[in-house]
């Protein structure tokens, strides 16, 4: 009896620690692709903007990603933004982990290009 106790007690601790974990990344897919959106979509747009509407999209998100960690430049017709963060993961009940995440998206102008003749193919 005590047996089964235990082993449904970790049982139960493993799948909290693995939703946490899946919620963890399911954002950090979200703020990474839609960081490549903006990107893409901002082939004309300065790059502090770009900056900022990634920063927006990550506070929309939930994701704690700061401002001074998102760096976005861009060389002829290549842009790249990279962001950088910590997410807290509450692996149980009262015992957070941190885990550093990084993504790094680019777009080239041709890209951009393409992608809002497709738009205007879907309209």
């Amino acid at each position: 009896m005590i047996g089964t106790i235990v082993r449904l007690a970790v049982a139960l601790a493993l799948l909290h620690a693995a939703v946490r974990v899946g919620i963890v990344a399911s954002k950090y897919y979200r703020v990474r692709n839609a960081a490549w959106q903006i990107v893409v979509a901002g082939a004309e747009v300065p790059t502090d903007r770009l900056g900022d509407e990634i920063f927006q999209s990550a506070a929309a998100l939930g994701v704690p990603l700061e401002r001074r960690d998102i760096d976005v430049r861009r060389l002829r017709d290549l842009t790249t933004a990279d962001g950088s963060y910590t997410e807290p993961v509450a692996m149980l009940p009262g015992v957070t982990y941190p885990v550093d995440l990084t993504f790094s998206v680019e777009a080239s102008a041709a890209q951009a290009r393409a992608v809002k003749e497709l738009q205007g193919l879907t309209r």
